[in-house]
């Protein structure tokens, strides 16, 4: 057993003790937990993109034979923006 480990958890758990010993410090303990908690649910919610969406309706709608990149859960494929690159794409598949 390596003493320096052993130090530093007699350490944390003095710590420990001597915040969450009164009612009060551990409400503001729990507080800090709660904004934590409210934090992390926040990022890990797929309501909410981490990568925010730049493209403008005016984009999406071009009628310009280049394509655009569509994102699905699994596959990343090119999309054409035009009417006609969607016609040759759907005659050849």
């Amino acid at each position: 057993m390596r003493w320096a480990s052993f130090f530093m958890g007699v350490l944390i758990l003095t710590g420990l003790d001597a915040v969450l010993s009164s009612d009060a410090s551990a409400s503001r303990a729990g507080g800090a937990l709660s904004l934590v908690s409210s934090a992390v649910t926040h990022l890990m919610s797929p309501a909410s993109p981490l990568i925010p969406d730049l493209r403008t309706s005016a984009a999406a709608t071009s009628t310009s034979t280049s394509s655009t990149v569509v994102a699905t859960p699994a596959i990343v494929q090119l999309a054409p923006t035009s009417a006609a690159a969607a016609a040759a794409v759907t005659k050849s598949a």
